[in-house]
C-alpha cells in the first residue's frame, strides 16, 4: 500500500492511490469511476488577418488615425473580434481631434478592452470646446477610468429638460466655461508636472470662477519651473495660488491691465515665473485705482493660502 500511495496522480494504468480510495469510500464515488477534465476555451483575441478584415469592414485605411487605434486597442487590450467592430462602430463619428484622444487613452496601461469602449461615448459627449478639459486629464499619469467618470461628472451637464427648464439652466451656468478658464485647466494639468487627479477635480470647479485678467495672467506666465517666492508651484500648492487669484478684484481699467501684462513679459524669466512678484504687481494696480489698503494685507492674503 505504501509503494501504491506514492505513485503519480496520473497512472497509464488506472490504479488508485491511497487517497483516492479512501475519498471514495468515504464520500461514495464509486472506485472506477473516471475522471472528468474540463476543457476551457478562452475567447480568443484579434489576429492582425481579423484586424485587416476589420478595417476593410468599416473602409479604415491602413495608415490613418482610425487604423492606429484598431491595432493598439487589438494589441494592446487583447480586444475580441467583437469588441474591435463595437469600438469602430463607436468611433465612426468622431472627430479627428476626438480620434487623436482615443489614441491617447488606448495607450494607458490600466484602461482595459471593456473601459475603452465606454470612454468613447465620454468623448462624444466633450464635443470639440471641451475636448481640452478632457484630453488633459487623460493625460495625467494616474488617471484611471474611474476618474474620467467623476470628470464627466463634474464638467458635463447631467440633468436634462424634462427636470425643469430653470433646474436645466441653472446646471448649464454652473458648468459653463470660457475658452480662457478651459486653458487655465488645460495648462496646470500640462505643464506643471506631478499633478494627481484628485487635485485637478478639485481646480475644475475653480477656474470656473477666474476672471478673464485672472486667468490671462495665469496662460500666459504659469510654466514649468513656476515659483511663489521660493516655494515652487506643484500639485499641493497649485490650489492654494487658484484660490488667492480667486480672492483679488479685477483691474478695472482693462488698458492698465494690457499695459502690466506688457510690463510683466519684460521682466527676466525667473521673476516674470514668480507669482509673488507677478501678484504683487498686480495688486498695486488695484491699490492704484481703489486706493492703498489696510498695511499688510497682502501679506495676510498670502499667509492664508501658502
Amino acid at each position: 500500500m505504501d509503494d501504491e500511495a506514492n505513485l503519480p496522480e496520473d497512472r497509464p494504468d488506472g490504479r488508485r492511490t491511497r487517497e483516492e480510495i479512501i475519498r471514495a469510500v468515504t464520500e461514495g464515488e464509486p472506485i472506477d469511476a473516471p475522471r472528468q477534465k474540463v476543457l476551457v476555451i478562452p475567447e480568443s483575441s484579434v489576429d492582425d488577418a481579423d484586424i485587416q478584415e476589420t478595417a476593410a469592414s468599416f473602409n479604415i485605411t491602413q495608415g490613418s488615425i482610425a487604423f492606429e487605434i484598431l491595432k493598439l486597442y487589438c494589441e494592446s487590450k487583447q480586444a475580441t473580434s467583437i469588441q474591435a467592430n463595437a469600438l469602430m462602430q463607436r468611433a465612426a463619428p468622431l472627430s479627428e481631434e476626438q480620434l487623436h484622444l482615443l489614441r491617447m487613452i488606448c495607450g494607458k496601461e490600466n484602461f482595459r478592452a471593456r473601459d475603452i469602449l465606454k470612454i468613447v461615448s465620454v468623448v462624444r459627449k466633450f464635443g470639440s470646446d471641451r475636448l481640452l478639459i478632457l484630453s488633459a486629464f487623460a493625460g495625467l499619469e494616474e488617471t484611471s477610468p474611474g476618474n474620467i467618470e467623476r470628470l464627466c461628472a463634474a464638467a458635463m451637464p447631467a440633468i436634462g429638460r424634462d427636470a425643469g427648464q430653470d433646474a436645466y439652466e441653472a446646471e448649464l451656468r454652473e458648468k459653463t466655461m470660457t475658452r480662457e478658464q478651459i486653458d487655465v485647466f488645460y495648462n496646470i494639468c500640462t505643464r506643471l508636472e506631478g499633478i494627481t487627479p484628485g487635485t485637478a477635480l478639485a481646480l475644475l470647479p475653480k477656474t470656473r470662477g477666474l476672471s478673464s485678467q485672472h486667468a490671462q495672467v495665469l496662460n500666459t506666465f504659469l510654466k514649468k519651473g513656476a515659483s511663489f517666492g521660493e516655494k515652487p508651484i506643484t500639485n499641493h500648492t497649485i490650489l492654494g495660488l487658484i484660490n488667492l487669484w480667486l480672492s483679488l478684484p479685477n483691474i478695472a481699467d482693462s488698458r492698465q491691465f494690457k499695459k502690466l501684462v506688457k510690463k510683466l513679459s519684460r521682466l527676466p524669466e525667473k521673476k516674470k515665473m514668480d507669482f509673488q512678484v507677478l501678484i504683487q504687481a498686480y495688486k498695486s494696480e488695484v491699490e492704484k485705482e481703489k486706493g492703498p489698503t489696510q498695511k499688510g494685507g497682502m501679506g495676510s492674503v498670502f499667509k492664508r493660502f501658502f
